[in-house]
């Protein structure tokens, strides 16, 4: 096979564009009548120009105009090789004939060099090192990886979205000690009320009378473990009670004797079947509206056209009793304020105990840790 010096023509080694000349001088040489045309082209350019067709379909169109939609290669190779000597004649780049001209010595002398320049060996690292990690980033089933650091999540931390580490802190309201810790590759806290609860029993040998968290911890799942666990705790919910709806499904009860659920209307909503969503381990029970269609306020309840649904958990006790827990709010404006005053300012999360009732301190002290 041939060695081959390939060149971009146009403003490379030209130094005016070639393609509409080309058209004109063929025009002008082969059948000049077609320069009568020439508005025509330039409505095209204009349309080019407007972008109300591309690239190719303007160069179609003026080959059609200028050249007609059909030519033999040997009425056109005299017009090719009068263009070009044209061409060398008068629109060459000074520095092109010499590049050329040192190509076909190389070629003749010493054969092509086939290295790559510099720029275009560090692109070709560059695409090796992209395509490896892409490979990386398929195998491990994720869209973020940090080179250097694999275990690391993108979070967001002090406003910025950044790799990181989610680090987990349950602190004693009264000495301010550290009773559990941890350190997770957990984007959120969801997933944490559970294990850090364990990790306190484990260090102390019990749980605090109640354990506050904030509402990154609120979960049905989570509420769940910690009742089944036999720990009290209150977690801040998500929505504040005022900021609810009419009609939002916690105005919505749930009588677990006749396994139904009443609205704020009066209205019974019977059991519907079960349900299971993407992501959670449990299926919940659904409730439906039967009267949809003759209550005063179902526009403004649902807008489902099957009536309005509600959805039970199986931890709808442990989110109940959550969000009727005596002294929330006290004990939530409590944490708040310890939160701000400073024990453990610069820890990411931070659990408070109910005050005077958590013994884990004394606990550690007696036992040397």
């Amino acid at each position: 096979m041939s060695d081959l010096a390939i060149y971009d023509m146009d403003r490379t080694v030209t130094k005016r564009a070639t393609y509409t000349p080309f058209l004109l001088h063929c025009a002008v040489r082969r059948a000049p009548l077609r320069l009568l045309l020439l508005p025509f082209v330039i409505l095209s350019m204009l349309a080019y120009a407007m972008r109300l067709i591309d690239r190719a379909k303007l160069k179609e169109i003026n080959h059609h105009l200028l050249l007609g939609r059909r030519i033999h290669p040997s009425d056109l190779r005299p017009l090719v090789e009068s263009f070009a000597e044209g061409q060398l004649a008068s629109n060459i780049r000074p520095g092109a004939r010499k590049a050329i001209a040192r190509d076909k010595a190389e070629e003749n002398d010493e054969g092509p060099d086939d290295r790559l320049p510099k720029e275009l060996e560090k692109r070709e690292a560059l695409r090796k090192q992209i395509e490896a990690s892409l490979a990386a980033l398929e195998k491990a089933e994720r869209k973020h990886m940090h080179p250097l650091d694999p275990e690391a999540r993108m979070m967001v931390s002090s406003g910025r979205t950044e790799f990181a580490y989610n680090a987990q802190a349950a602190v004693d309201q009264t000495q301010g000690i550290i009773v559990a810790a941890d350190v997770t590759d957990q984007e959120n806290d969801e997933h944490q009320l559970a294990p850090m609860l364990e990790q306190t029993r484990a260090n102390t040998g019990h749980f605090a009378q109640t354990t506050v968290a904030d509402s990154g911890y609120h979960t049905a799942e989570g509420l769940g473990a910690a009742a089944a666990m036999g720990a009290d705790v209150l977690v801040a919910v998500k929505q504040k009670e005022r900021e609810l709806g009419p009609y939002h499904s916690q105005r919505f009860a749930y009588d677990e004797t006749t396994d139904t659920v009443q609205c704020p209307q009066g209205q019974r909503l019977d059991r519907e079947g079960t349900r299971r969503h993407r992501g959670k381990p449990y299926a919940v029970k659904t409730y439906r509206c039967k009267v949809w269609r003759s209550c005063p306020v179902a526009s403004a309840c649902s807008q489902d056209r099957g009536g309005r649904s509600i959805e039970i958990s199986p931890h709808h006790d442990a989110l109940l009793r959550n969000r009727k827990h005596p002294n929330a709010r006290e004990l939530l404006k409590q944490r708040h304020r310890e939160w701000w005053s400073g024990c453990l300012r610069k820890s990411k999360k931070c659990w408070r105990c109910d005050d005077g009732a958590f013994e884990a301190s004394r606990t550690c002290e007696r036992s040397g840790r």
